[in-house]
């Protein structure tokens, strides 16, 4: 086993290196794309690297720099991609820069776990396929701080560096098995869930936070009232919620603001603070806190009400038992082939047709559905 042998990329901060990318792109074959986010240092979460190899050769494009990306990104979503983990890349693309990918995206994770592989993750394949260890250094930086230093640059650029290699034995493999069509449908599914808008909170649960169901109304009142401060905080500091303050102590300062008789007016035997919490943010907590003070009672947050869930059907045990067995003769997780919920679907619609398992269970795929059709068919024929 050995370590990655230094490299050399191209920083791409310049228009004249931009440029030259992309003509790069316009003539590739495969691109192998990863990004680096700043989502544990920034409320606004945004790409702030976009690395590539292709052509046997690395680039490190800063989007953060002055540049009009209109014409890369317009070049890059023609080509086919390899994205290890691309739910998370594409869906950052897109609300970044509305990237929208129009040729094949082959992700080594799907690949991976639907040839059965315990160990799917970029330093396993890469120790794997290329006898190499990739350090695990830089998984946490601040990718928006600038300059980045070396050893940033470097385990960025070793994210792409292997992925072309990895992605040819992974694709032999899924061609052996015939299972190219099922990760192709995978992957498109995965691309088209990347591309939906997710990022619209739901004002009426966002500040739900878990352990809220022994809580009175006031007190859930006094929740909502700290996270809407919170969540201003974040936003005026561009900081991750959680570095302004951390749930338990929203639920810690709820519960002591519930018991004060005197109205509240300062900072008195309140839970430890986080050393941020001082003067104006203070004063805004504070001030956040009071405004329950004089909330009628019916303005109080309700309860959530839960959803019923879904009951599975007499059949399920039978139907989990045909699909572990199913399974295990392809050597796949019978998580990989149908989800609890899938089956869950099935057991109460009862389909005895391709179409009425896909009406049954929306999410399911193609190849999943003609691998349990005739377990299906058994059960409710």
């Amino acid at each position: 086993m050995q370590h990655p042998i230094p490299c050399h990329f191209v920083y791409v901060d310049k228009a004249h290196t931009l440029e030259k990318l992309t003509a790069a792109v316009k003539t590739s074959e495969k691109i192998a794309l990863d990004t680096e986010a700043d989502s544990l240092h920034s409320y606004y979460e945004k790409v702030c690297l976009i690395q590539l190899t292709l052509n046997n050769k690395h680039y490190i494009l800063d989007p953060l720099a002055d540049l009009d990306l209109t014409r890369f990104l317009n070049a890059l979503a023609n080509r086919p991609l390899i994205i290890h983990g691309s739910d998370y890349d594409l869906r950052m693309m897109f609300q970044s820069f509305n990237f929208q990918p129009k040729r094949h995206v082959f992700d080594s994770v799907v690949a991976a776990r639907l040839l059965g592989y315990e160990k799917y993750s970029l330093a396993a394949l890469t120790e794997r396929f290329c006898n190499v260890l990739l350090p695990k250094t830089g998984q946490k930086s601040n990718w928006g701080r600038r300059p980045l230093t070396e050893s940033q640059l470097i385990y960025a650029c070793n994210d792409t560096r292997y992925m072309e290699v990895i992605a040819q034995h992974l694709y032999l493999e899924l061609k052996n098995l015939n299972r190219v069509l099922w990760h192709q449908e995978q992957c498109t599914f995965i691309t088209q869930e990347a591309l939906k808008n997710k990022t619209i909170q739901d004002p009426e649960n966002c500040w739900r936070l878990k352990g809220l169901s022994k809580f009175s109304r006031r007190q859930m009142a006094f929740v909502r009232q700290i996270w809407n401060w919170r969540e201003r905080q974040a936003q005026k500091s561009d900081k991750p919620p959680f570095k302004v303050m951390n749930n338990n102590l929203i639920l810690d300062l709820a519960l002591w603001a519930n018991k004060q008789n005197p109205p509240i007016d300062s900072n008195h035997h309140m839970p430890r603070l986080p050393r941020n919490c001082t003067g104006q943010r203070l004063n805004a907590l504070i001030k956040a806190i009071k405004v329950v003070e004089t909330m009628p009672e019916n303005k109080y947050p309700d309860h959530k009400i839960k959803k019923p869930s879904q009951s599975p059907g007499p059949e399920f045990d039978t139907l989990r038992h045909e699909t572990a067995l199913i399974a295990k003769k392809i050597n796949i997780p019978a998580s990989i082939l149908a989800s609890r919920a899938n089956l869950i679907a099935i057991t109460i619609k009862k389909p005895t047709s391709m179409e009425g398992i896909f009406n049954a269970a929306p999410a399911i795929m193609r190849w999943q559905a003609r691998l349990l059709e005739p377990a299906i068919k058994k059960i409710y024929s």
